[in-house]
């Protein structure tokens, strides 16, 4: 088993479609968080995986930005090259 890194994991766009379809439906964001932001390049950083309740902070509901494109499509991509051919 390969693990992602936190770049993988948000450039391919999983993190903003784990968000997007699953997450912000029934208020709630997954967040990564750097616990050591200021490691220098090619050192491991540290995160916390935080999921928030987004509805408690605004009674009038959250807005959310448009998706990315980009991240959507290399999802899409994802999806297509590893989704098991019998949920299709």
């Amino acid at each position: 088993m390969k693990r992602l890194t936190r770049k993988e994991f948000v450039e391919q766009g999983i993190l903003q479609e784990i968000n997007r379809r699953l997450l912000h439906p029934v208020g709630l964001a997954m967040r990564l968080q750097a616990l050591n932001p200021e490691a220098s390049p090619g050192q491991v950083r540290d995160f916390t995986i935080d999921i928030e309740d987004i509805r408690e902070d605004d009674e009038e509901g959250f807005v959310f930005a448009p998706p990315d494109a980009d991240k959507s499509a290399r999802f899409s991509e994802l999806e297509k090259a590893r989704h098991d051919p019998r949920q299709r």
